[in-house]
């Protein structure tokens, strides 16, 4: 756990089972007021070399190779790099030895009530369903579910919002397809109003996975949260 500002803002997050030769993070954005940072850690005794690739609403954007020493953290503020401002996007991280990612999101500095931030472990591989309980809209909740597709091919994905109170009426489904090496954003306000939900989605392109992650938002953005989902292959 983390706290700044006189504990007005701070994010958690677990940890993750292991390194992995690459980590996914669905959610990302410098637009609307966001600074995101990409964290990525090498607990190995020997240097590795590492790529990033962003995938944007509009397909990848891959950054130049770069090496991280051994036993080391590199921090990248995503604002910050050329090309990548006001963008929605998901992030591969990748190296040549084993290497651990995360992500930490801020926005709402200056506002009257102040900076606010949440944060996620990447996972080490995509999966072909994810499931995320929370979710809600209406007084004042925004929910937004990421789905990054990091597979060079689109691919076509089913959404479910499972309603609080169940029944066939209030079950919303719908498919998209989204294309390679990129993200969607789905918005459960504009199928489930005034309601709380749970988000399923599942890739349906036989063979190929997604990575999923779920953010939250009320009282006008002052708070926000995320979080990867659970999942099945």
């Amino acid at each position: 756990s983390m706290y700044r500002n006189n504990r007005r803002e701070g994010h958690n997050s677990i940890g993750t089972v292991g390194p992995a030769s690459a980590y996914y993070l669905a959610e990302g954005s410098t637009g609307y007021g966001f600074t995101t940072y990409i964290l990525v850690q090498n607990p190995n005794d020997k240097g590795t070399q590492v790529t990033v690739t962003y995938m944007t609403t509009h397909g990848p954007v891959r950054q130049p190779i770069f090496n991280l020493a051994a036993n080391s953290r590199k921090t990248i503020r995503v604002n910050d790099v050329g090309g990548m401002q006001n963008q929605d996007f998901s992030t591969q991280v990748a190296g040549t030895n084993p290497i651990i990612a995360e992500r930490a999101m801020y926005w709402g500095s200056g506002t009257s009530l102040g900076e606010a931030c949440h944060d996620s472990i990447g996972m080490d591989a995509p999966h072909t369903s994810f499931y995320l309980p929370d979710g809600q809209t209406g007084q004042g909740y925004e929910t937004w579910t990421l789905v990054q597709n990091p597979n060079p091919q689109p691919v076509n994905v089913l959404v479910q919002y499972l309603p609080a109170g169940g029944g066939a009426a209030g079950h919303k489904t719908f498919t998209d397809t989204i294309p390679g090496n990129s993200r969607k954003t789905y918005n459960m306000a504009d199928k489930v109003q005034n309601n709380k939900a749970s988000v399923e989605v599942t890739c349906t392109t036989t063979g190929k996975k997604i990575m999923v992650e779920r953010a939250m938002y009320w009282n006008n953005r002052g708070a926000g949260t995320d979080t990867i989902g659970g999942y099945t292959d």
